[in-house]
């Protein structure tokens, strides 16, 4: 014979329990949520930087827009992220290191007019996120084409 006040289901012990060891399980592990979205939309904005920058460097070479200058702007189409870039002629004896000049200043001497055409391109994207400035600045080297008469 079954004892009739036998019941089925949970304590109120049992509950309360449960929801302490949930409760610590959620205050564990939502600072490392957060600080993982944080990490992903800043690594997010960091490629879309770079992705700029290389993209700004693609075009001054296709339009053949290299030459001493600087200048800054706005990219079309990410309101939030800008740019300025220094472009500036550069000796290719002053960048190559002193142990090879040596070597190299025989074959540097018969190309005048690709030392003449060689840039230093600076690229430096800014951005804002939650009102604190962000920068990604890339240096390149890049020669001139010769503009056709």
């Amino acid at each position: 014979m079954k004892n009739l006040n036998q019941h089925k289901g949970f304590s109120l012990m049992e509950v309360l329990v449960s929801l302490l060891i949930i409760a610590g399980s959620i205050a564990v592990i939502m600072p490392n949520i957060s600080a993982s979205m944080y990490m992903t939309s800043k690594a997010k904005t960091m490629v879309t930087a770079v992705q700029l920058a290389r993209n700004l460097i693609n075009e001054l070479q296709l339009e053949n827009k290299i030459s001493a200058t600087k200048e800054d702007g706005k990219f079309e189409d990410f309101e939030d992220y800008s740019y300025e870039y220094v472009i500036e002629k550069v000796n290719l004896m002053d960048i190559l290191p002193k142990d090879e000049e040596k070597n190299n200043s025989k074959i540097l001497t018969g190309s005048k007019s690709n030392n003449e055409n060689l840039f230093s391109v600076k690229i430096l994207v800014l951005w804002n996120i939650v009102g604190r400035e962000q920068s990604y600045e890339t240096n390149s080297y890049l020669f001139a084409q010769k503009k056709k008469k």
